[in-house]
């Protein structure tokens, strides 16, 4: 796991986090994306969260089970230019950027709580 640095230019990633539900399991909450097309747009998901074991599971047996649930949830899309999408990177979570950039194969239920990117 590394610890994520402010952004100078924008990239894509996919924000989220790793916290505990009302019963103290761990779940992921997938957040949202930063995505370059033919212009620059940041994305936030609504409602998608997933239970840490079984998204470890089905993240190691398909390469697209991620982007499969992204594009089957709720989307609310933002277009952007390079220096409001920096600002986005750089302040995602409550004004802070995220504390690690950790790509969703290397997740592990001894992954602490937390904010995170994965570098796309």
């Amino acid at each position: 796991m590394k610890r994520f640095e402010k952004v100078s230019k924008p990239i894509e990633l996919d924000f989220y986090s790793i916290e505990l539900d009302s019963d103290g399991n761990k779940q992921i909450n997938i957040l949202g994306y930063t995505a370059y097309g033919e212009y620059w747009e940041h994305n936030e998901m609504g409602g998608l969260i997933i239970q840490l074991d079984q998204f470890i599971e089905n993240v190691h047996d398909d390469e697209y089970y991620v982007s499969t649930l992204i594009g089957e949830s709720k989307q609310y899309i933002n277009d952007a230019d390079e220096e409001e999408i920096v600002d986005v990177i750089n302040s995602y979570f409550d004004g802070s950027p995220a504390d690690y950039e950790l790509p969703y194969e290397e997740i592990t239920m001894d992954t602490p709580c937390g904010n995170y990117v994965n570098i796309i």
